[in-house]
């Protein structure tokens, strides 16, 4: 079996290869011994479905933060060499911008909009 070569910056990797080599030794075996059973394990989807997962987490980030869906999806239809189709993003975006997770983290940053209406009971 021969050794990956890494395609990332040679100096992000030196960097993080100091990081590793300053842990203790039975940290160096533990993570030796999670590499070789993710290896024995993997499949070659495991980096797609991160990748895919990564993009869907910046575009809800975005989307979080822009806080309207219209310009969160001009901004995909724009975006071009995403491994994800556009109907998949906007899809995505359009489900968590009704979930009860994006109403928390709208209120968790302080950008929540509550409408009160006359004669409404509530919270």
């Amino acid at each position: 079996m021969s050794t990956p070569q890494p395609t990332a910056d040679p100096r992000a990797v030196e960097a993080e290869y100091r990081v590793i080599e300053r842990l203790g030794p039975q940290f160096k075996a533990a993570l030796a011994r999670l590499g070789r059973e993710y290896a024995r394990n993997a499949s070659p989807d495991d980096v797609r479905s991160f990748v895919e997962g990564a993009e869907l987490t910046a575009n809800r980030a975005a989307t979080l933060l822009c806080a309207h869906i219209e310009v969160a999806k001009a901004a995909l239809s724009g975006e071009s060499g995403s491994r994800v189709p556009l109907r998949s993003r906007v899809r995505d975006l359009l489900l968590f911008c009704l979930s009860p997770e994006f109403a928390e983290l709208r209120s968790a940053i302080g950008v929540k909009i509550e409408i009160r209406l006359p004669g409404a009971t509530g919270r």
